[in-house]
């Protein structure tokens, strides 16, 4: 007695597609385990490919199926994997952070500190003094204080 069942699975972005088979006592997945078809197009075995939504999301096709070897968030061009911590061009600390389930998960780039610019785009703390321009005029005693996502530049100038 042959019976055969479509299986869909999901994994986030990504739709992974075979048809299991039972003959006799054994069942085999009837796609062949050289190649992954996916919702990205069909790719052979080892080969890597990321998510159509999130270039950070990195599958590898193992035996017809899609694994996860990369995972994270992108700002500026770069990819930083998930719970790492770094400094962006606009001087803000981000962390990030995985949401979602296991088969279709979710990003998420948190922003932990917020910071300031000089004149010259330098990263500068809280409460130091630095350089300034502001409406065309260049001050040279300025500071800035953050409260979450909001700066406020002080010029004593």
């Amino acid at each position: 007695m042959m019976w055969s069942l479509a299986l869909i699975c999901i994994i986030s972005p990504l739709l992974v597609i075979g048809t299991p088979v039972k003959s006799g006592k054994s069942t085999r997945n009837a796609v062949s385990v050289s190649h992954c078809i996916t919702n990205l197009g069909t790719f052979a075995h080892g080969a890597t490919f990321p998510s159509r939504n999130n270039r950070c999301l990195v599958f590898r096709c193992e035996f017809g199926y899609a694994r996860v070897i990369q995972e994270g968030c992108e700002q500026d061009g770069e990819c930083h994997d998930t719970g790492t911590v770094w400094t962006s061009r606009d001087c803000h600390t981000n962390t990030c952070i995985r949401l979602g389930t296991e088969e279709n998960p979710a990003f998420l780039r948190r922003r932990v500190v917020t910071g300031c610019q000089d004149v010259y785009k330098q990263c500068r703390k809280p409460g130091e003094v630095f350089s300034l321009q502001q409406r065309g005029r260049l001050h040279r005693h300025c500071y800035c204080r953050t409260n979450h996502d909001v700066i406020n530049y002080y010029c004593l100038d």
